[in-house]
């Protein structure tokens, strides 16, 4: 396992370019602003974002919250009578960008008041655990799912 929360991978389909990326479309869902968030196995292979001839932006439908759950990027190559399909998952920046910013303000905070250094050690481990969490649980799942839609040989 990565200690980021990047995770880099390549699926090698039987499926051609073209019908790889209809694959990937014909599980597209619309993009909503506000999603009633119920859990349910219909959401197992449902995503929302864009899908290109040749690359995509997608991340899964949940059925819970998880901000950070991983934003699917990636190109659909020909290869011969099948496709190679590069896929890397990152979490969104802007949680992580107000992650950095709740570290940030929690450590002068913990500096300023206690003197303290060790407890923004602790401060900076608990952040990362619940990141890495968060990350990884749902990475493993959507990767599966992209392998299943894909047909990955």
């Amino acid at each position: 396992m990565n200690p980021l929360p990047i995770h880099r991978f390549t699926i090698t389909s039987s499926l051609k370019r073209q019908d790889a990326v209809a694959a990937l479309r014909a599980h597209l869902v619309e993009v909503k602003f506000f999603r009633l968030r119920i859990p349910n196995s219909a959401n197992d292979k449902r995503f929302h974002g864009v899908v290109n001839e040749s690359n995509f932006a997608i991340s899964r439908v949940l059925g819970y919250n998880n901000v950070f759950a991983p934003q699917s990027t990636g190109t659909i190559d020909g290869a011969g009578v099948g496709s190679t399909i590069n896929v890397t998952m990152k979490p969104p920046l802007l949680v992580i960008g107000f992650y950095l910013v709740i570290l940030a303000f929690g450590a002068i905070g913990i500096v300023v008041n206690t003197g303290e250094v060790t407890m923004v050690a602790l401060l900076v481990l608990i952040l990362y655990v619940l990141v890495m969490i968060g990350f990884w649980m749902e990475a493993e799942k959507q990767e599966r799912t992209l392998r299943e839609i894909l047909k990955a040989l």
